[in-house]
């Protein structure tokens, strides 16, 4: 009788023994997932941002692509220049960041460029006040450009430079559009009316937007 109680207490302990065990298994396994989806949570703690960076980006370039710009295959930043204004003051593309730049080049002798630009005035005009600047750049000569302005009434931000073949600028007028951080986000050759509801809704949305 003594053997069995002995054999009994001893089978008991077992399993008493084992179901811990399991328990302890069970608990561990729990801590380890638990750790998991913490560890996944908190592994890119910008990546929330990051995706709304990018819905930005996309949104952009899909309103200019709808109005005509060529959209850049990749994200791609814009090159850098210096220009001076019709006072001789210098201004640097990447001065203007923080702000939506359209950067259009062309000429006093190019006929479609004369005829867009009241319609950039009136653009720039309409955009006052906010995150947009117009950078409008010509290569000639600057008295030659400045009594064209002068002749045309225009205020328009005009410039001076030479960094067109840095865009790869084939034919004029172009127009670069470029993001608040300096990238590229879109291109547009040949004349448009500027003034018209559609551009103005657009670079309203660009310069409300954190691209």
């Amino acid at each position: 009788m003594e053997i069995t109680m002995n054999r009994l207490m001893t089978l008991l302990f077992g399993i008493i023994l084992v179901m811990g065990l399991v328990s302890c298994s069970k608990t561990n396994q729990n801590d380890r997932l638990a750790g998991q989806t913490l560890g996944g949570s908190n592994t890119n703690p910008g990546s929330e941002r990051e995706v709304s960076a990018s819905s930005g980006y996309t949104q952009a370039t899909e309103k200019l692509k709808a109005l005509g710009f060529a959209i850049p295959s990749s994200k791609m930043k814009a090159p850098n220049f210096t220009a001076t204004d019709l006072e001789g003051n210098k201004v640097s593309l990447k001065s203007q960041r923080g702000k939506i730049v359209f950067l259009n080049y062309w000429a006093t002798w190019c006929m479609p460029c004369v005829r867009e630009m009241p319609s950039m005035e009136k653009l720039n005009n309409k955009l006052k006040g906010l995150s947009f600047a117009m950078m409008v750049v010509s290569n000639e000569k600057a008295s030659r450009v400045k009594s064209f302005i002068e002749d045309k009434s225009l205020t328009l931000p005009v410039f001076i430079g030479s960094a067109a073949l840095k865009y790869g600028v084939q034919g004029i007028p172009t127009t670069f559009i470029i993001g608040k951080k300096g990238e590229l986000l879109g291109k547009k050759v040949g004349g448009a009316e500027w003034q018209e509801t559609k551009y103005v809704e657009l670079f309203k949305f660009l310069a409300n937007s954190k691209i």
